[in-house]
């Protein structure tokens, strides 16, 4: 961030544009961090209309984890769960990258 300065604003998704723009990262890293990014802020966002509050932690029941994923998008809980740890193993895996590169 030092050495860019402008890729410091508050919105992920901007954040996510500038990094790939200035060439601190490649476009498909920028690509597949949005897509997963915008895919948890949306399940985020389902759990806030189904529950009324803003949790944050995944149903443990199984009918209301269908529930969640169906409004998600999703076949069935099983589903969602599975593509949500896949996600966010990527974003960890991208993540590590780019703290490897910027030590180099």
């Amino acid at each position: 961030a030092s050495r860019q300065p402008s890729i410091l604003v508050p919105n992920v998704w901007e954040a996510i544009d500038r990094l790939v723009a200035t060439g601190v990262w490649p476009g498909e890293r920028g690509k597949r961090l949005r897509e997963n990014y915008t895919l948890l802020r949306l399940i985020e966002n389902r759990m806030r209309v189904v529950y009324n509050s803003s949790r944050h932690e995944l149903p443990t029941d199984g009918s209301k984890l269908d529930e969640l994923a169906k409004r998600s998008g999703f076949e069935g809980g099983g589903a969602m769960l599975a593509d949500i740890r896949y996600r966010m193993e990527r974003n960890r895996r991208e993540w590590i990258e780019c703290i490897d590169e910027t030590r180099r």
